[in-house]
């Protein structure tokens, strides 16, 4: 049952608190952020969590996670002094994530002044180092022309690269499916098919749902080589639905409505061109009138 899980649970937070005290860092910020959060049963106590994240980010600790933690707990209570003052701390101190952070805080300009030259300015910095979010987000930026900037295929594409080079898997599906169009927003790129498959495959590992949707259409229609495997491709459909994605929610509607292995199922159709429109789909509500019985 489910008792030896709770028993790990309690020792796990034991043994968190008793390193705390022994001031063992990781374990300090561990144990501060389940104090801030109330996770694991942990009774909360946020006075107490920020004191130790204050004391873990000064001298003579020094731990960027602590400045990291309390740099994202001030930017959730809108204090953007104090926000940027520990994002700053963290970057100083070589925590990749805070410059991400710090540059989409200076993008949305919601909790501070926007400021979309500095922002682009610091996110670039972090892809250069290698920092596959700051990669990923500028793939985003470049895609979708946000935050002023003109939409570019080319530089996209690159950004997307660069994060799934370092198994990004969110930037690994945008890869492959680039790979298999062999095109980006109508930029060109190599066609590989095979490599697009391979890469879905991983992302279906990671459980990324996009990912999952796309191993799904690879093995319901063989692309890349991929052997067929209708049964396996609905479940892993449902996989995806059930984890928000509305294009297998659609596909699933599609494919009982149409017929699988030469049988529809106009309730099952109508169950997720339902789920489809409750999670805010268009397409869903025409799919919807057209399912005949």
């Amino acid at each position: 049952g489910k008792t030896p899980l709770k028993l790990d649970n309690d020792k796990y937070i034991e043994f968190l608190k008793k390193a705390s005290d022994k001031n063992y860092p990781p374990a300090s910020v561990d144990y501060a952020f389940l104090l801030l959060t109330g996770y694991n049963n942990v009774k909360k106590d946020e006075t107490k969590a920020l004191e130790m994240f204050k004391k873990l980010s000064d001298p003579p600790f020094n731990i960027p996670e602590a400045m990291y933690r309390l740099a994202q707990y001030y930017e959730s209570k809108s204090d953007a002094a104090a926000a940027i003052k520990y994002y700053n701390m963290a970057r100083d101190n070589g925590l990749e994530a805070a410059h991400c952070d710090y540059a989409l805080m200076l993008l949305d300009g919601d909790k501070v002044d926007q400021d979309i030259n500095e922002g682009m300015k610091i996110m670039k910095q972090a892809a250069d180092r290698g920092f596959p979010m700051a990669n990923y987000n500028l793939g985003h930026i470049y895609e979708f022309g946000k935050y002023g900037q003109e939409k570019n295929p080319k530089l996209s594409f690159e950004y997307y690269k660069a994060a799934a080079d370092q198994n990004m898997p969110k930037a690994m599906v945008k890869y492959a499916r680039a790979l298999f169009k062999g095109n980006h927003m109508g930029y060109d790129v190599e066609k590989n098919p095979e490599l697009a498959a391979r890469l879905f495959q991983y992302t279906f590992n990671k459980g990324e749902p996009e990912g999952i949707h796309c191993w799904a259409s690879f093995i319901q229609n063989g692309y890349g080589g991929t052997p067929i495997n209708i049964a396996a491709a609905m479940t892993y459909y449902k996989v995806a639905a059930e984890r928000g994605f509305i294009p297998s929610m659609l596909r699933l509607g599609d494919l009982y409505n149409l017929g699988v292995s030469g049988s529809r199922n106009p309730r099952k159709a109508r169950e997720y061109y339902t789920m489809a429109k409750d999670h805010g789909s268009r397409i869903a509500e025409e799919k919807l009138k057209d399912v005949t019985d």
